[in-house]
């Protein structure tokens, strides 16, 4: 993508009983350890501002920052993708320092939404925590609180770029083909299928017997729409396609569902959900029996 550089002068004071050593705060040299620890702590909270409308919003107090800023970068440095109430305010804690005292809000956020099942926080809309306007530390300022950290930063040019939605989906576009000589006529199937629907679909083939329940994928010769699910939770159906980084959803038939997007992004959620749950409890294991072995 072209970019074009904007250069912005924000002056940052970072609290170093975060990340930073507080010793030698008399010596006006910045050493490259300190370099370092400041790049890594600005990367935690250096946000895109598509979506938090700033990259880094300017404040004299950290409780005053704007909670969309405040709760994405909080998301941005969750540990899990599913955690608790308790484990939220933490995270703010250790990235904000002790004179954080804003709470999260019980009923969650766009981008932390509360599942009732799971009985915790579900982070949305995670394919956001990779993105974020490129910078360069400019120059370093020892004062008598922390840094004054003069930042240099890169803006994406997107009224110029290439398309996102285009970019995104097309790269793993691609074709599957089963062959068997004893086919008598080619059959085509014109839907989006992934790599989770080749076992049912090889499954049905064979004549196997099997539930679909415990399959995240889908038979592609079954009458069920196609559904491909992006690591960012984006996805593409008959339908349309949805881009988790954007939040934009692009139809390809007319007259779609208004809570179409919200639905399909509740079964795509489930999925995550449901696929982590069967690793973390052995779940094929249980349900088919199996003895474990010991080498």
């Amino acid at each position: 993508m072209k970019k074009m550089l904007v250069i912005i002068f924000i002056l940052l004071i970072i609290f170093i009983g975060i990340y930073i050593n507080k010793k030698n705060i008399g010596n006006e040299t910045v050493t490259a350890t300190e370099v370092n620890n400041i790049e890594q702590y600005i990367s935690k909270i250096y946000m895109w501002q598509e979506v938090t409308e700033e990259a880094l919003p300017k404040f004299n107090n950290i409780n005053d920052a704007p909670d969309l800023w405040l709760w994405e970068v909080v998301k941005k440095n969750l540990d899990n993708y599913e955690v608790s109430y308790d484990e939220i305010e933490q995270k703010a804690k250790e990235i904000f320092g002790e004179e954080f005292t804003k709470q999260f809000p019980k009923e969650g956020t766009e981008y932390i939404q509360y599942n009732d099942e799971l009985k915790k926080y579900v982070a949305t809309g995670v394919g956001l925590d990779t993105l974020d306007d490129s910078f360069f530390i400019k120059q370093i300022t020892k004062t008598k609180n922390g840094y004054e950290v003069e930042i240099a930063e890169y803006l994406e040019d997107y009224e110029n770029s290439m398309n996102i939605e285009d970019e995104k989906f097309d790269i793993h576009k691609n074709n599957f083909i089963i062959w068997n000589n004893k086919l008598k006529e080619s059959i085509e199937i014109n839907k989006f299928g992934s790599s989770l629907d080749i076992l049912p679909t090889i499954l049905n083939l064979f004549g196997i017997n099997y539930d679909s329940r415990i399959l995240i994928g889908k038979d592609l010769l079954s009458n069920e729409d196609g559904l491909v699910i992006y690591n960012d939770r984006s996805f593409i159906t008959d339908k349309g396609k949805y881009n988790s980084v954007t939040n934009t959803f692009i139809p390809f038939v007319n007259n779609v569902d208004n809570n179409y997007v919200e639905k399909t992004n509740e079964i795509v959620n489930n999925k995550f959900i449901i696929s982590k749950l069967i690793l973390e409890r052995d779940y094929y294991r249980k349900i088919y029996k199996i003895k474990a072995t010991s080498k």
